[in-house]
């Protein structure tokens, strides 16, 4: 089958879907670390170090996502058509998603050798759910340029616009719980081992939107291939 290639921006289609599909796979990783370590926390098996781990484990897939979109950003951004603003728009977002996966595998490390993990953890919960939601405009407008110039029937264009917008307000509302818990954990309401399941479904609601994200990511890139 033969192989469009624009280069945009220098850079061309092929290998953003490439970029596309493999942080995709990343972030539908990193997400089924989140979900699963979680709910085995919360039965009860090892809580404290699964939690931590799974933190490591968004925070890499978060940073693993942000910075494949930033290596192809010039591409996408020139397929989409954005404006000086808006890619200076598009950048920020992208680099919230980058700055705050660090700090939250950074946070996750620190909580896991043990330093201060009843403090460390609800603040890695904060800056994951803070990132996700800088970041859910950002991802959405990014995937709509993947696919949107591609020669495709007007209802599966639709389909695929609906999905990009649902991603994005999963990932919103999951940052936005993610901030709440941790905030009621800094505040100290209930007790430490409420504290701890208040910090476990936080990564879990931040787990299954990464891995809901990486899923629907992957589905629009198929469409895409196959159109």
């Amino acid at each position: 089958m033969a192989t469009t290639m624009d280069r945009t921006g220098g850079l061309d289609t092929e290998a953003t879907e490439r970029v596309a599909a493999g942080s995709s796979l990343a972030e539908v990783i990193a997400g089924a670390a989140g979900i699963v370590l979680p709910i085995l926390g919360l039965v009860g098996v090892l809580p404290l170090t699964l939690a931590s781990v799974a933190f490591i484990a968004i925070g890499a897939g978060m940073l693993l996502q942000g910075g494949a979109l930033s290596a192809q950003s010039k591409s996408l951004m020139g397929l989409a058509g954005q404006s000086r603003s808006d890619s200076a728009e598009l950048i920020g977002g992208m680099s919230a998603e980058v700055l705050g996966g660090a700090a939250v595998s950074a946070l996750g490390v620190l909580a896991l050798l043990r330093v201060a993990p009843e403090t460390l953890l609800p603040i890695a919960a904060i800056v994951a759910g803070g990132a996700m939601v800088l970041a859910a405009g950002t991802t959405a407008r990014l995937a709509s340029a993947r696919f949107g110039t591609a020669s495709m029937d007007a209802t599966k264009h639709h389909v695929l616009q609906e999905s990009v917008r649902a991603a994005a307000g999963a990932e919103v509302l999951a940052g936005l719980a993610a901030i709440v818990l941790g905030i009621l954990v800094l505040a100290n309401v209930g007790t430490a081992h409420d504290q701890l399941t208040l910090a476990l479904v936080s990564a879990l609601a931040l787990g299954g939107t990464l891995f809901l994200n990486g899923t629907t990511v992957g589905a629009r890139m198929t469409a895409l291939l196959s159109s």
